[in-house]
């Protein structure tokens, strides 16, 4: 028995600066996960995801995931990874002091 279709939205990095970005109904990308395009059938999913994987020179990486909507409207990632990046990185490389690589540690 085939599975059930659950909905989904495009997911994919940016080229520039790596960030998750979300496929929106205007095919721009956006870091906000609740203006993301919403697939409800197997063939909406296919066309935003052909929309998405023929921006390659803004994102990279590009797939579908399935999502649950939220009673208020939010959309909710239903899976681990895909809940872990909409939250970003654990570790902020910008707030790190950045140390010369040429200097010497005195030990």
């Amino acid at each position: 028995m085939a599975k059930a279709f659950v909905t989904q939205i495009v997911s994919a990095n940016d080229l520039m600066e790596g960030d998750v970005v979300y496929l929106t109904t205007a095919k721009t990308w956006s870091r906000d996960i609740d203006v993301a395009s919403i697939a409800d059938t197997p063939e909406q999913a296919e066309t935003l995801l052909a929309i998405g994987e023929a921006q390659q020179e803004i994102i990279v990486g590009a797939y579908l995931i399935e999502i649950e909507r939220l009673e208020n409207g939010d959309l909710k990632p239903l899976h681990f990874r895909e809940k872990y990046r909409l939250h970003g990185p654990s570790f902020d490389y910008l707030a790190q002091p950045i140390i010369p690589s040429n200097t010497s540690s005195g030990v």
